[in-house]
């Protein structure tokens, strides 16, 4: 196996982990934790499931060191087709992984602190509004570079870029139009998560034509 197409497999195993564990820590424990609107509610469940909750933000973790290499391994595959805009997905990523970070992190001051309960569900769920806006450039960005990539499906290009736009349009419904933003935005990023992992994990990369671009870019 050659050395990129190891990388593409490891990619894979990585969306593969950020999809478990994002789906547990981001998806179930907030579902069992959090009482919308409701912070002495939240307080009672995080007493009555402290190691449920404990373990939702290691799994959080988890997902989030995912994403670091997400964008380095994204950054190295594309940056053969244009360098500035593969630079410029794998900063939007990062960002997005830094300001829902920041909304995971107010979550577990709900452990120490009970009159912070309220504040940390509305910091949480900013946040993660936000955070989607910032994924959705980076995804868009992805999207467009292995669509005009020789090395990846052009399918697969197409469903990030609507997936990319789907999540920016969640952050946007959210500031401009709440009663708009419907969470089947999400839907597209689901559906071409699952395809990633499936290609990155089955098919790789065209290895000939990823050396061709690669000798391209650099002559």
């Amino acid at each position: 196996m050659t050395p990129v197409q190891r990388s593409v497999r490891i990619l894979g195993l990585l969306f593969l982990v950020t999809a478990v564990c994002g789906g547990f820590g981001e998806g179930y424990v907030p579902g069992k934790i959090i009482v919308a609107g409701n912070g002495p509610a939240t307080m009672d469940n995080v007493a009555a499931h402290e190691m449920l909750f404990r373990a939702g933000f290691a799994a959080y973790l988890a997902e989030a060191m995912c994403d670091v290499a997400i964008a380095l391994i994204f950054y190295a595959l594309l940056r053969p087709v244009q360098k500035d805009l593969s630079l410029a997905a794998a900063f939007f990523g990062l960002v997005g992984t830094a300001i829902y970070a920041i909304g995971e992190a107010s979550l577990m001051t709900m452990l120490v602190r009970h009159e912070a309960a309220r504040f940390a569900q509305l910091l949480f769920a900013y946040a993660g509004e936000f955070s989607l806006l910032f994924y959705g450039v980076a995804t868009t960005i992805r999207g467009y570079l292995i669509y005009r990539s020789q090395y990846f499906p052009k399918w697969l290009g197409v469903l990030l870029c609507i997936a990319g736009v789907s999540f920016a349009s969640k952050t946007y419904t959210f500031v401009l139009a709440p009663a708009y933003s419907s969470d089947f935005l999400l839907a597209p990023m689901f559906v071409s998560l699952l395809a990633m992992i499936v290609w990155f994990l089955t098919k790789g990369v065209d290895v000939e034509k990823w050396d061709a671009t690669v000798h391209e870019s650099s002559s």
